[in-house]
C-alpha cells in the first residue's frame, strides 16, 4: 500500500466512523422513551417497550463495534506513524551520509584537478626554457654551417658543400620542430601573445605558395592555384597567419605520394576563404578527433611521414584566435580538404583579440 493509504486513509475513516456515531446519539436523543398511560393495557404497552427494548440494543451493539472499530484504526494509523517516522529518519540519514560521500569525492577530485594543472604548468614552463635554451645555440650552428658551405671561411669541394647543406636542412628542421613545441606550450600556458599589425593577405597566401612549389619538385604531385588577383588587407599577426597557411600546405604534400594539391583563394570586403585540396591518403572517420589534437598524428601503414603532430592543433588555435573557423573534409583513399574562413579585421577589431 502506498504511504497515502497507510497514513491518510485510515485517518478518513476515524473521521466518518465518529459522524456516524454522533448521529447514532442524537437519533436516540431525539426519540425520545415512550410514556406509559396507566388506562393501557399492559398487552398494548408490552410491543411498545420490546420494540424500544431491541433499537435500544442494536444501537448500544453498534455503539460498540463502531469503538472497537475506532480503537483498531487508531493504533493501525499510530504504528504506520511511528513507521513512518522511522522511514523518515532513516531517509534523512542515508541523505546526510550520501551527501558527505558526494562532499569528499568533490574535494578529492578538485585537489586531483588542482594537481594535474599544476603538473602541466610545470610540464609546460620546463619545455619552454628548455625548447628556448635548445633554439639559441641551434640558429648559432645553423648560421656558423652556412658560412662553411658558402666558403665564407674557406673553400670547401663540392661533396663537403652538400655534406653541409643537409646538416642545414636537418637543423631546420629541428628548429622547426623546437619552434612547434615552444608554441604549443605556450598556447597551454595561456602565455602565447599575438603580434597585431598590417596583414597583405596576397602576400602571405602567395609566399606560402611558393614554399608549396618547391616542396612539389621532388614529387609526381601537380600544384593548382585559385588565387583571387588581389586579395585585401587585414590586421592580425603576420607571422601566425603566415604559418597557418606553411603548415596546411606542407601538411598535403605531405601526405600525398601522387596526384594534386589545389590551392584556393577568394576574398570578399568582410572575409577570406582559403580551401587546400590534396589526392592523398585521406583520414578515415574513426581519426577525425585526432587530427586537431596535440602530439598525435594519423597512423597509416601505406606513407612514413615524421612529425610530431603539431601542426594542424596550432594552426587552428591561431586561426580561432583571429575570430576564424578551421575544419576538414576527408575521405580514405581520395584526399583532404582543409577549409579556412578569417575575417576582414579593422586595426581596433584586431586589437581585441
Amino acid at each position: 500500500m502506498s504511504l497515502y493509504g497507510q497514513v491518510v486513509l485510515p485517518r478518513r475513516q476515524i473521521r466518518y466512523l465518529f459522524i456516524l456515531s454522533f448521529g447514532l446519539v442524537l437519533f436516540i436523543q431525539f426519540f425520545a422513551i415512550p410514556k406509559v398511560v396507566l388506562s393501557v393495557s399492559p398487552a398494548e404497552i408490552l410491543p411498545q417497550l420490546m420494540t424500544r427494548s431491541i433499537a435500544s440494543i442494536i444501537t448500544l451493539v453498534i455503539l460498540v463495534v463502531i469503538n472497537v472499530l475506532l480503537y483498531i484504526l487508531r493504533q493501525e494509523f499510530d504504528s504506520r506513524q511511528e513507521e513512518l517516522q522511522k522511514f523518515v529518519v532513516e531517509l534523512d540519514n542515508r541523505v546526510k551520509e550520501r551527501t558527505k560521500e558526494l562532499e569528499i569525492s568533490k574535494q578529492q577530485a578538485e585537489e586531483a584537478r588542482q594537481q594535474a594543472e599544476d603538473a602541466n604548468q610545470i610540464k609546460s614552463q620546463f619545455l619552454a626554457n628548455m625548447s628556448h635554451e635548445l633554439r639559441t645555440p641551434l640558429n648559432a650552428i645553423l648560421n656558423f654551417t652556412a658560412f662553411v658551405a658558402d666558403g665564407v671561411m674557406g673553400d670547401v669541394n663540392e661533396e663537403q658543400e652538400d655534406a653541409l647543406r643537409q646538416s642545414i636542412s636537418s637543423g631546420k628542421h629541428l628548429l622547426a620542430l623546437i619552434n612547434d613545441i615552444l608554441d604549443v606550450t605556450k598556447i597551454e600556458a595561456g602565455l602565447m601573445d599575438l603580434f597585431i599589425q598590417p596583414v597583405d593577405l596576397s602576400e602571405v597566401i602567395n609566399g606560402a605558395v611558393s614554399i608549396g612549389k618547391a616542396l612539389a619538385k621532388d614529387k609526381p604531385v601537380q600544384m593548382i592555384t585559385e588565387i583571387q588577383e588581389k586579395l585585401p588587407t587585414t590586421y592580425g599577426d603576420k607571422r601566425r597567419l603566415r604559418q597557418v597557411f606553411l603548415n596546411v600546405i606542407s601538411n598535403a604534400f605531405k601526405f600525398t605520394k601522387e596526384g594534386s594539391v589545389t590551392i584556393y583563394a577568394d576574398a570578399t570586403d568582410t572575409h577570406l576563404k582559403v580551401r587546400v585540396t590534396d589526392t592523398g591518403i585521406g583520414i578515415a572517420p574513426e581519426n577525425y578527433d585526432m587530427v586537431f589534437e596535440s602530439f598525435k598524428q594519423v597512423k597509416n601503414d601505406n606513407l612514413e611521414v615524421v612529425g610530431t603532430g603539431l601542426g594542424m592543433p596550432i594552426s587552428k588555435y591561431f586561426v580561432e584566435s583571429h575570430q576564424g573557423k578551421m575544419w576538414f573534409e576527408s575521405q580514405v583513399g581520395a584526399g583532404t580538404t582543409f577549409f579556412i574562413e578569417l575575417p576582414i579585421l579593422t586595426e581596433e577589431q584586431a586589437n581585441t583579440l
